[in-house]
């Protein structure tokens, strides 16, 4: 991971199209419908708004035509800058707001991973899940999905193909290997999952020390409350050392991930720079810094260790970079 990564990204670079279209656009073809005139103001006001607030605006590829792409997902594609840009996309305020703000999508609830072997396990489990009452626990071996052993799936790059539309009611059936080594067929649904983002939270005494380890998943509004359970613990117990584990954690809320620097920061660090917005030229004058702030729950720390993965992103980094300025801050695992 590069410290001084430009983490304006986290949502500088995520598009999110809620346009009332008001009025109509003046038709070139008479015959044009009226809805067609509505997807064209809409593909037009994406290249306006990239234009003017995407951060790498002077790298987009000249001459992109809005009207040459049939969906709003390949023109924004169509406009990013590759070599570095391979986290923008865009989608509906409803699926944006359900995912960010509830932590609600439509799938099994679990998340996966590939170990060290090149097995396909599961990482994770959302409480309440159809993954969670099917049983499924950290570390589950899957060996094949509706008769595809997962060997095939992988060296074919096909998995999410193999799993389904993001949609509720989509059934797929596992092979799984408990951790206990039990082999079991399971039938499992899509339905609404609701994402806990602290997976779990325990305290460990080694020596004089009393380290905090934290599993959390998503910088979301609901994650505010779980924190400050998880912490009050921390605090109550005295933590001395803090463990995160960003390993699934793409980002999300920079507040968020503020609220979470001032968890951990030393005091000393109060008032002290966590992190800079910064815009493309069009954009200047909306830069400002996030300064480290006061948290009744703050433990003080001068040690953490960052359990990171090459799913470990954005607010994630953030937190990260942020408060290596001002304490010890180790990281363990992979490249971000």
């Amino acid at each position: 991971m590069q410290s001084n990564k430009n983490w304006k990204i986290i949502f500088g670079s995520l598009l999110v199209v809620s346009y009332l279209i008001v009025g109509c656009r003046e038709k070139e073809d008479e015959e044009q419908s009226y809805e067609d005139a509505v997807v064209n103001q809409i593909k037009d006001k994406i290249v306006e708004t990239m234009d003017d607030f995407y951060f790498w605006r002077e790298n987009i590829p000249p001459g992109v035509d809005p009207l040459a792409f049939s969906d709003y997902s390949s023109l924004v594609d169509a406009m990013l800058y590759k070599p570095i840009d391979k986290w923008s996309y865009i989608t509906s305020k409803e699926e944006f707001d359900a995912l960010t703000r509830a932590g609600q999508y439509a799938g099994h609830g679990f998340v996966q991973s590939i170990d060290v072997e090149g097995n396909l396990r599961i990482g994770a489990v959302f409480k309440d899940s159809p993954a969670d009452q099917a049983g499924f626990k950290r570390s589950t071996k899957i060996l094949s999905i509706n008769g595809k052993s997962t060997e095939e799936i992988l060296a074919t790059n096909t998995l999410t193909e193999v799993i389904g539309a993001r949609e509720v009611g989509v059934v797929n059936n596992f092979r799984i290997e408990d951790p206990d080594g039990t082999v079991r067929d399971v039938q499992v649904n899509k339905a609404i999952v609701t994402q806990n983002t602290v997976m779990h939270h325990q305290i460990e005494t080694v020596g004089n020390k009393k380290i905090g380890y934290l599993v959390f998943m998503a910088f979301r509004e609901s994650s505010i409350a779980e924190l400050d359970v998880a912490f009050a613990e921390f605090k109550a117990a005295g933590v001395t050392d803090l463990i995160i584990d960003f390993r699934y954690n793409g980002g999300g809320f920079v507040n968020v991930a503020e609220y979470l620097a001032n968890m951990i920061a030393p005091t000393s660090s109060v008032g002290q720079i966590l992190a800079k917005y910064t815009f493309n030229s069009r954009q200047t004058s909306r830069e400002e810094s996030l300064r480290i702030g006061a948290n009744s729950l703050n433990l003080n720390l001068q040690r953490m260790v960052a359990i990171t993965s090459p799913g470990t992103a954005s607010a994630s980094e953030l937190v990260i970079n942020g408060l290596e300025p001002f304490m010890d801050v180790k990281l363990v695992g992979e490249q971000t």
